[in-house]
């Protein structure tokens, strides 16, 4: 996926977990992060997601 990412004609965006394997997998594309909260059951909790484009 990081490598589509590089080559795509378009323009496109994902969304993953911001772990330290997905932020090596797509070094060098423009990365932001935002707040996500998930709820499982009664259950909330707030976690970050990756937004990777590939255009600035």
């Amino acid at each position: 996926m990081a490598e589509l990412a590089r080559t795509i004609q378009g323009s496109m965006v994902i969304s993953v977990n911001d772990i330290p394997e997905m932020r090596e997998a797509f070094e060098g594309l423009p990365l932001g992060r935002i707040g996500i909260r998930y709820s499982f059951g009664k259950d909330r909790a707030l976690f970050e997601e990756l937004i990777i484009r590939n255009r600035g």
